[in-house]
């Protein structure tokens, strides 16, 4: 055990350096200490000690294993007994979600010595279920396919990672086996820390969710669903969970036209209008992300989510911009990216950059974004001597009907973008029937 642990603590030092050569066959490493072309045939030995008991569970696990350039790409079969301490979570629209402790842990990487896998062991994970998934076994590796092909294109920047599948005994269902976020959602993190959150945490958070964007939209895919809840937090990383809406933009399905699937504010004016899911509707819930990092506060928190705040949308109103907490070269950008034509948004490639450079910029004190930052905090630092806040949590009142979980939502196929100029909440007072559709 001494001499294993020695080599443990070497694999956790190679595993911080470029690709070396594989100690197996002498080729360079496809991924730091991964090698692919050796790795693939380990998996496919031991393919027999395992299953999920269905063939084609089984078939989706071997083939991602084989496929697997870095350790990131690795799916596994974890049998339920392996999981301790199961604690139930919350219910999505798809299914349900538990906590769990899993002491053995993601595999890293093969060390030859012990003819044994190395694993970072004792995680904490997020067991997701999909209803009735027993007899939607199509349906669920759906979902995990899209994430895995999201792996492939950029390393998992910015993307929860999956683990493996595993099945509730109780129900027969399968789950995915998922990276846990301590921290919770970002609309958690945001209500819990918004006070002591710096311009410069908030850049590092939005880089880490558009690059997850750009690894989505580099695989061909679209997201459908972005919003504070579908994004996790932990102490280093801020990752895009839930792909359950994801779709390849080259196989949009015409046979569900008549309605979407959302969280409404964060809902492009041309995907409520009905016209096709495409990359621009992604960085369009991004700025209201965006906004939503420097406000602090959910878009349309005071007013119901229905056919009337829909129709607005589509005629160009935005959630309020708080000029006091945001710098304006921000603010552009924001604006910029909820533009209602969408061949004016920037793309996610675009994005990475600008965001890039603004983080870095935000601490370099000859930038005028630096220059606009500090006049921002000094003026909050003044209004919170005043009031004498020592609370960092953020608190507001949310309508009944505003709505902050996914749900199907009508499009109105005879409404017609507005393409002038976007208007904000607080400056237009809406008029919103009566008779909103919650239920839709």
């Amino acid at each position: 055990m001494e001499t294993k642990d020695i080599v443990q603590n070497s694999v956790k030092f190679v595993k911080s350096i470029e690709p070396s050569l594989c100690e197996l066959c002498g080729q360079k490493n496809t991924h730091r200490n991964w090698c692919n072309s050796c790795y693939a045939k380990l998996f496919q030995e031991q393919a027999v000690n395992w299953t999920s008991g269905n063939h084609d569970v089984d078939e989706f696990i071997l083939q991602a294993q084989i496929d697997a350039k870095s350790h990131f790409e690795v799916i596994e079969w974890i049998p339920y007994e392996n999981f301790s301490n199961i604690q139930y979570l919350a219910k999505g629209g798809y299914g349900e979600v538990y906590l769990a402790n899993w002491d053995e842990g993601m595999i890293t990487c093969w060390i030859d010595e012990f003819k044994d896998w190395f694993r970072d062991s004792g995680q904490k994970v997020v067991l997701k279920s999909l209803f009735d998934s027993k007899n939607k076994i199509k349906e669920f590796l759906d979902e995990l396919r899209l994430q895995v092909k999201s792996f492939d294109t950029a390393g998992t920047l910015g993307i929860t990672l999956c683990f493996g599948i595993t099945r509730n005994p109780k129900d027969g269902n399968f789950m995915m086996v998922m990276q846990y976020g301590p921290w919770g959602s970002l609309r958690k993190y945001l209500d819990k820390k918004f006070k002591i959150l710096v311009w410069h945490k908030k850049l590092d958070i939005l880089c880490d969710i558009i690059r997850g964007i750009l690894s989505i939209h580099r695989a061909g895919l679209t997201h459908r669903d972005l919003h504070g809840g579908n994004i996790v937090m932990d102490k280093n990383y801020t990752r895009i969970t839930d792909f359950g809406l994801s779709k390849l933009v080259v196989k949009e399905s015409s046979s569900k036209k008549n309605k979407i699937f959302g969280v409404l504010p964060f809902v492009a004016p041309e995907v409520l209008c009905g016209n096709d899911y495409n990359k621009p509707a992604d960085i369009y819930s991004f700025g209201i992300i965006m906004n939503e990092m420097a406000t602090g506060i959910p878009p349309f928190n005071d007013i119901p989510h229905d056919s009337g705040l829909a129709l607005q949308i589509m005629n160009g109103l935005r959630p309020n911009i708080n000029k006091k907490l945001t710098p304006q070269l921000i603010i552009d950008l924001i604006k910029q990216c909820w533009d209602n034509v969408p061949e004016k948004r920037p793309t996610a490639e675009i994005l990475v950059e600008i965001l890039r450079k603004m983080k870095d910029e935000s601490i370099i004190n000859t930038t005028e974004l630096y220059k606009q930052i500090k006049v921002i905090e000094k003026s909050i630092e003044l209004d919170q001597k005043i009031l004498d806040v020592k609370d960092s949590s953020i608190t507001y009142e949310t309508h009944p009907q505003a709505v902050y979980k996914s749900r199907s939502l009508e499009i109105n196929k005879s409404s017609k973008i507005n393409s002038e100029p976007t208007i904000e909440s607080s400056l237009m007072d809406l008029v919103v029937p009566d008779d909103s559709d919650d239920d839709c």
